[in-house]
Formats: structure tokens, sequence, C-alpha cells
């Protein structure tokens, strides 16, 4: 939980729309991890002082039976917010504007930024103790303490005469890091008027309600849309809902990367038939898959790689989904480097990198199956670093807009979004060739050097690897593999990776193992899998390697092993540099924490692990705190997760989600173009 401002108002920028800045304060950590709080009886006023990192602010509170009510100011604006608990509403007044907000008190928002009703939660969820009794402030307090893997991270000082906390603490590391403490408390009667907003006060809508509100009507349009159910022909890049006997050929382009997502849209699980053609026959390489998607299910493939490129033997010009069961989505997008393709569906903010030093012209056709036109905007990001410029558009169905912009201008990435129910758009960046590579092209004509070829798979490859030196061997795609390791040493331990790309970015299938000297364990992996490249990791000791993919080849018969944890993947130097300005900013093309979250594209792993209750993972991408933000707000809103804070100040950021009892967490640190990403689940 490092680096999480552990207290906050329940400001605007969450519940009423209006931009605060100015604190970040009020527990996130009591919700997440707990405290315990006796039923609100007494009756006084106070000041309510929060302390962190050596600053200290004081505000208003005050309580009467089961409402209290605490008094700020936020950008030099007067805020009020007043908790009712028979009606189990919190009531956000901008004084200003005469207006206020009612939200449920047990929404997330709440919980994430009221000390006391968090409390309140914790006591309900959480088990806690009791450490004896102390002063605070001239009252007999009870100590209750919240502890997490044996490690006290929050205390409460309970008044018995006021039945109520007088002190608040969060801390970190066995280190105080926060307190809330309520001090000059003054018992006696209370206006009861001063717990309800004022009569001229007007009610508005919660945002968050009516973005719900609008959320399922969207939700309800896009079960009411039509799904392909016949044979049906596109281009990249594409959106389309299949249902089964439905068969959609995307016709993709042989000189650049193209990108298929399919997501399985019903409860039931989905079975579709992909298969890949080159100049009107399937592919000789790769056969027709079958492939099968349970609820919630999202798996993604590449083509025309690099390596593909090279060979020539692995390319295909389109791609054919034949759903067979269920409801499925099937998103195509294309990625050079004179031109990227990509869709906007809507609720979402994606974008692809550019050259800064060539032209660059913007295309946004309209394509909403809800209405006639669609509306959004877009932004351009310098390499200069000055403010990106943003445009908006309105695009009708079927009608392109075209903007250009000189290399003059150094556009280093685009980024377009449109919001949920305003349409959906194919998205085009196109720059002139770089004269460089179109000059060294023409000189590689002229001299003829002999092409250049990747390494060949052999049928069977056999090698010995030892600490701390790895390795990588290539594999023959469309092929079964059996992999066999054998322990040279006492203890060995390793792990093998397989991937269906030659960068090594797009993993398939994971094989971790420890040995005793002399002992053998093996893996199977289907050719459905298309692997084409295997990377050996060492983490202890020596070991020999067997890659078999012999015709009728079978894992050999070695005896059931205990399941051992993987080891973690060591973090190289390479994996500590930021992605390169042409990546994606914010498309997902991977899944990370089990297939909770999906990966920004470009970004890098550096760290993931689960113990217990919590699922860690740090990434790293060529992006902002407020594009990781934005792009994860939508991906995990669209996974069902329910958003609670969202903030970014500076160069740092935060958001928080809630599903069930579960608890997620990103917190965003920019450096330059840099971002790290660290991402929590926390399983009550």
């Amino acid at each position: 939980m490092e680096n999480l401002n552990f207290y906050r108002p329940l400001s605007l920028p969450e519940i009423g729309g209006t931009k605060l800045k100015k604190r970040t304060i009020i527990y996130l950590l009591i919700f997440i991890m707990g405290s315990a709080l006796s039923v609100l009886a007494a009756s006084f006023s106070a000041d309510l002082v929060m302390t962190e990192k050596g600053k200290t602010e004081t505000e208003k509170f005050y309580l009467s039976g089961s409402n209290y009510r605490m008094e700020m100011i936020e950008d030099g604006k007067p805020t009020v917010v007043i908790a009712d608990k028979k009606k189990n509403v919190h009531r956000l007044l901008d004084v200003n504007e005469k207006i206020f907000y009612e939200i449920p008190s047990d929404d997330w928002r709440v919980m994430s930024n009221d000390p006391f009703k968090a409390a309140e939660y914790m006591a309900k969820t959480y088990e806690s103790r009791k450490e004896g009794r102390e002063k605070i402030n001239g009252m007999e307090c009870e100590k209750q303490v919240v502890l997490a893997d044996k490690e006290i991270i929050h205390a409460a000082w309970i008044s018995k005469k006021l039945n109520f906390p007088i002190k608040l603490v969060t801390y970190y590391e066995g280190k105080e890091r926060s307190v809330c403490e309520l001090k000059n408390i003054k018992p006696g009667n209370l206006p009861k008027n001063i717990f309800k907003p004022p009569a001229d006060f007007k009610q508005k809508e919660d945002p968050a309600a009516a973005e719900e509100r609008k959320r399922e009507e969207q939700r309800k349009a896009e079960e009411a849309l039509p799904a392909l159910t016949t044979v049906g022909r596109e281009r990249v890049p594409c959106y389309v809902k299949i249902a089964a006997g439905g068969e959609l050929h995307i016709a993709i382009d042989t000189d650049r990367d193209a990108f298929l997502e399919v997501t399985n849209m019903v409860v039931e699980d989905s079975e579709f038939t992909l298969t890949r053609n080159r100049n009107g026959k399937p592919s000789e390489v790769y056969p027709p898959s079958q492939w099968k998607l349970d609820r919630n299910g999202r798996t993604t493939w590449d083509f025309n790689d690099e390596s593909d490129r090279r060979s020539g033997d692995t390319l295909v010009d389109e791609v054919v989904i034949k759903a067979n069961k269920g409801l499925v989505y099937a998103y195509m997008r294309q990625r050079g480097k004179d031109r990227k393709d990509f869709y906007n569906r809507g609720h979402l903010q994606n974008g692809a990198g550019a050259d800064p030093k060539r032209p660059v012209t913007v295309k946004i056709t309209g394509d909403n199956p809800f209405g006639p036109k669609t509306t959004g905007q877009f932004y351009l990001r310098h390499e200069s670093g000055a403010k990106s410029d943003v445009v908006p558009f309105t695009v009708e169905n079927g009608k392109t807009l075209t903007w250009d912009y000189p290399a003059s201008k150094g556009v280093k990435a685009l980024g377009v979004t449109i919001k949920e129910g305003d349409g959906r758009a194919k998205i085009s960046l196109i720059q002139p060739p770089d004269p460089k590579t179109v000059a060294s092209t023409q000189e590689t004509v002229k001299t003829k050097p002999k092409p250049k070829t990747t390494p060949k798979a052999k049928v069977v490859t056999e090698f010995t690897v030892i600490h701390p030196t790895g390795t990588s061997k290539p594999l023959t795609p469309g092929k079964d593999l059996a992999i066999t390791v054998t322990g040279v040493s006492e203890g060995a331990r390793g792990t093998v990776e397989l991937f269906s790309d030659s960068k090594k970015t797009k993993e398939v299938d994971r094989f971790s193992f420890k040995l005793k000297k002399n002992q053998a364990q093996s893996h199977f992996l289907s050719k459905d899998a298309h692997a084409v490249w295997a990377r050996v990791w060492v983490y202890k000791g020596a070991f020999k390697v067997k890659l078999d993919q012999s015709p009728g080849v079978k894992a050999d018969p070695t005896p059931k092993k205990k399941e051992v944890e993987a080891a973690p993947t060591p973090i190289t130097r390479q994996a500590l540099v930021a992605v390169p300005a042409t990546a994606q900013p914010a498309s997902s093309t991977g899944q990370i924490l089990k297939g909770e979250v999906p990966l920004y594209n470009g970004a890098r792993v550096l760290k993931s692990k689960s113990t217990g209750a919590y699922s860690k993972a740090q990434l790293q991408a060529e992006a902002t705190p407020q594009d990781i933000v934005d792009f994860y707000k939508d991906a995990m809103t669209a996974k069902g997760w329910v958003p609670g804070m969202a903030m970014v100040q500076g160069n740092k950021g935060v958001l928080m989600f809630k599903k069930s009892s579960r608890q997620l967490v990103f917190k965003v640190k920019g450096k330059g173009n840099t971002s790290k990403i660290d991402v929590t689940i926390i399983n009550q």
C-alpha cells in the first residue's frame, strides 16, 4: 500500500462533478484493512484535526445520535458532508452553488473517503483486538488495533463516554503514517437543522448513478444489437458481434502486424473456429483451430509479425472467425511503421504512437450502430512535452474526417476518446514513408544481399543450461511439443516459457519445476497453441532440456509431480527500459493477475506475486498517469468492477474499484514519458 494517500475527503471530483484538488485525506486504508466502531449515540461538536507527512489541517465536526456533519474548505470553497445513519445515506453540499447530492452510505466512494463509515464497515468485516485503555485528549479510551500479516496497520481509540472514536491512526511498516483526531470536544445538544440540507438547496442526481443508468441503457442497446448470423466481410479495423452460424472474414495487410481479440459475450461458453487464409486458401502451416471461451473469456492472436514477414510462409491476408455456439465480439487492428488502424467502440480511450519527425494524418470514420453519428475527441501528444492538443469531432456514419499535421508539429502519439453511448469509430494514423528507410531499401535492392532468415527449428533439440545463464530456442508452429527437463545438480530449479510470437511478448504456456539430481519432469503443449519460441530461465543449479516436436510425440510418462510455485521471472536490465515511443498507449493485448486485469498495450510486467488475500503486479508503460487512469477506469468497468475514487494529481494517480467483497487498486507514478503502475487485488 506504499505511496497511497490514506486520508481523503469526500470530494466533488468523485461525487458532484466540481473540480477539487487541495487535500487528499481520510482513510482508504481503514476501508481496506479495518477498525471497530460502536453505535453512534452521543451529541457534541469538535475540531477534526488530520495530519499526514507533517501537514496538518483542521475542520469542524458535529455529531448528534445517528447523524454527523463535517465542514471543510476545498480550493477556497466551503463544502459540507452530512451522514444520516438511519437512512444509510451521505449528502454532499456545495455551499456556493446551493446544491447537494445524495449517495448510499455503503457506496464504495463513501467507504473510501469517510473514516468513521469505513471504521463501522470494518467492525463488521474484519477481526480486531483490544489493547487496554489510554487517555486521549483528557478522555478515557479503549484502544483497538487491526493487523494484517501479523503487523498492526490501524488503531482506534474509542471514548466510552461518547461511544465514538477520538483518534484513528494508520501505520506503514510499523511507523505512524496518518492521524485523524477529534480535539476541543464540547458535549451538548445541537440544532437538528444542521444535519439536513437547507430548504433553498436543490438536490441533483448523483453523477455516478446517472452514469450507471446510462451504462445500463447502453447495455440493453448492446444486447438488442443484431449479430452476424451469415457470412460477413470486413477490412481492418473492425469490431463485429457474431452469433452462432455467423462467419466473419477480415481482410488484413501482410506487411503490418495484425492483432485479433475475441471476447465471449454470454454467461454460457462460446465456441468458434479460427481460420488463417492466404490467397483464398487456408494456411498450410496453421490449420483451422477450435476455441472455447467461458464467461467473460477473452483470447488474442497476432499475425504477420516480423518473423512471419521474413519467412513468408506464415503470412495471412484474411482471418475467418466462425461462431459455432454462443455469442462473441471480434476486434481486429493493425500496426506498421507508416500506418496504424484501430477501432474505438465507445466508453474507451485508445490510440497509437507516431514518429515525431514525420508528418501525421488522422482519419476518423463514423461507425455507430446505435445512431446516425459519433461524437468524441482526440488528443495529440508532442515530442517537446508541450500540452496536448485536444480536438473534438462529430462524424456521420460512413463519412470520414481528416486532419493533417506537419512534421514541425512533432506529434508523438494519438489518443481517441468516445464516451459510452456516443458512438463508435474507425481510426487511422498515417505517415509518409521515412526517407531514410526508403533509401536503405533501394540500396538493398541494388546490392542484392542474401535475405536474412530466422533460426530454423529442429525436430528434437537437446541442451544443458547452468545458473545463471538461460537461453531461447525456436520452435516449429503447428506441431505438438513435449518438454523434458532432467536435473544435473541437486535442487535445480527453472522455468520454460512458450511464446506464439518471435518478440516473446505473447506467452501461451509456462512450465516451472524443481528437480533432484537425475530426476526428470515432462510437460506437453498442443499444436493448437502455435508456439514459435521457448525461453528457458535457470534459477538454481543445472539441468538438461529436451524439446521434442517429432510426429506423434507425447509427454514422457514421469510420475505426477507436486505443484511447485513458479519462481518469479528475473528482472533484466532490458525489462526496466521504457517502451519505445511508437507503442500504442491505450488498448490491451494481454492479461495479468490470472486474467483479472488487461495489460496496457506496450506495458512491461516488472513483478507479479500472489500471497494470501493479495495479488500484486507492477507494470511499466510509456504513458502519462492520466492515460493509465483513463484506460483502466474504462477497461475494469467493462469487466464488471464498480469504480470508486479516480484521481490524478501532478505525476501521481490513484484508481479504485470494488466487486462484491473484493477491492482493486491502481497506483500510478509518472516520470517523464514513462509511468510505473502498481496493481493490487484484495480478496476479503
